[in-house]
């Protein structure tokens, strides 16, 4: 199978490299199909709805491809663009990672795992922004609170610009 994943050095894709026997990768010419994305934003879904703190850009990751696995569920792999984190998910969004194997016919097997576990593994806190989930905001139609000065705050200090930075 010709890929365009194996010229990548393995440090660059570990995952990717271990398994690039049986991984299929689309061919360098072809347009992204919405197909190939469809696991990363379930898992952007799945991350909003667990209160995770961090934003999946889906354009911030590269599709590597698909790990097409018998009797369990395809495993499809992507890269954060900032970091070279993998996320390796199935076609639900259920997050998964690679254990690797000490011998034998494999190099590891992929197991589930935890929403958060998986960007943690990926390194992904690092690179990614964070939001602030207040479900406790106000409706349009309600009224500002009234603002109160308090005479004992201390006046902010002016910033000062430094130059030569």
């Amino acid at each position: 199978m010709d890929s365009h994943l194996i010229s990548l050095p393995v440090s660059a894709c570990p995952i990717a490299a271990a398994v690039r026997h049986r991984l299929w990768t689309p061919p360098p010419a072809q347009s992204p199909l919405v197909e190939w994305w469809r696991p990363l934003v379930a898992y952007a879904r799945r991350c909003r709805a667990d209160e995770v703190p961090w934003i999946i850009f889906i354009e911030d990751f590269d599709f590597l491809g698909s790990v097409a696995r018998e009797r369990l569920p395809t495993v499809s792999l992507y890269r954060h663009h900032a970091g070279g984190g993998e996320l390796c998910l199935g076609p639900d969004g259920q997050p998964f990672r690679f254990a690797w194997a000490s011998g034998g016919r494999s190099a590891g097997r992929f197991v589930e795992c935890e929403v958060r576990g998986a960007l943690w593994r990926a390194d992904l806190p690092t690179y990614l922004d964070t939001m602030w989930l207040d479900r406790f905001l106000p409706y349009d139609d309600d009224e500002p609170a009234p603002v109160v000065d308090d005479p004992h705050d201390d006046p902010v200090a002016p910033v000062r610009y430094l130059r030569g930075l």
